[in-house]
């Protein structure tokens, strides 16, 4: 409410872009200093077999936060975020911070192991490059290339062969069944789907997943996937709302870029749907639960440049 009320302008929109990756240059640091005096030291513990071995906070990367997998969600997103601005800002001292930014977040991102956000990130990179075809490819593979193998190189020279181990465990895991890769979360989806049948029209109300969750011995309390809680939840009229809510927004910015003529403004458009697609990716392994305050932050930010810049192209 108050991203979507108080930005005004440009300027406006740019400083709050500036203080998520801030944000994200802070969480980091402290991200950074966690894996090299924590981290690395844990994994060594770990004994990885030829199945799937879970790969707990003590490894990866948390900073700020509760677990890694919200580490990952932030530092995703913020990515697209980065990439956009290094696409559309000339040569001067805040390009440089986001060159600088870009390497940072990617070591946070591959440390946090959060195989949800390197899929979201995938995604959305893949959409940008549909949408802006060979400008974004030709402008930015060396920037992305180049942050990648440097994050990759500080890991294998200060890394220990365990975080080595468990980063390669988490990575090959996309590939391994959902049975053995996912099984409590499918444990969970079961759960939600069973409670969906039970009252599919509008589900068993706001709060009741924790509670027969656990009456179903479920090892997860919540459903780890937001279009789950929302039909176990709030049924087919909790559905209905989200896919109005997402239809609106994908139609206000098909007609925000067929009409805005300013390049720079287009390319921040497509930026801010790179990460609306980061989020609906995470949200189908992710539980959002209606109070994520960084899910808010970004749908309001989406939403101010909305509002902005179509009474700009208008």
């Amino acid at each position: 409410f108050l991203t979507s009320t108080m930005i005004t302008n440009r300027k406006d929109f740019n400083i709050v872009v500036g203080a998520w990756v801030v944000l994200v240059l802070v969480v980091s640091v402290i991200g950074s200093y966690d894996v090299f005096t924590k981290g690395f030291k844990a994994a060594v513990s770990y004994n990885f077999t030829s199945g799937y071995d879970k790969i707990h906070r003590d490894v990866r990367t948390t900073a700020l936060f509760e677990g890694a997998d919200m580490v990952g969600f932030i530092t995703s997103l913020v990515a697209i975020l980065i990439i956009t601005y290094l696409l559309i800002l000339p040569r001067g001292r805040w390009k440089t911070i986001l060159l600088i930014s870009l390497p940072l977040d990617t070591f946070t991102l591959l440390t946090a192991m959060s195989r949800k956000s390197f899929v979201a990130l995938l995604g959305a990179l893949l959409f940008m490059q549909l949408m802006l075809k060979k400008k974004f490819l030709s402008r930015m593979i060396i920037i992305l290339i180049g942050s990648f193998i440097i994050a990759v190189s500080v890991l294998l020279t200060m890394a220990s062969s365990g975080f080595i181990d468990a980063l390669k465990e988490r990575v090959m895991s996309l590939f391994m069944s959902p049975e053995e890769s996912i099984k409590y979360r499918l444990d969970a989806w079961n759960v939600g789907i069973d409670m969906f049948k039970q009252s599919p029209l509008i589900g068993r109300g706001l709060g009741s997943f924790y509670q027969i969750s656990l009456l179903a011995g479920s090892q997860l309390n919540f459903p780890h996937n937001f279009y789950v809680f929302i039909i176990s939840e709030l049924g087919l009229v909790g559905l209905f709302f989200l896919i109005f809510w997402w239809f609106q927004i994908g139609l206000k910015f098909v007609k925000f870029l067929k009409d805005c003529a300013n390049e720079e403004i287009r390319v921040i458009g497509i930026g801010m749907m790179g990460g609306l697609i980061t989020i609906a990716i995470h949200m189908a392994f992710r539980s959002f639960s209606l109070t994520d305050p960084t899910f808010w932050g970004f749908m309001g930010l989406t939403s101010a440049f909305l509002k902005l810049h179509s009474q700009e192209v208008k």
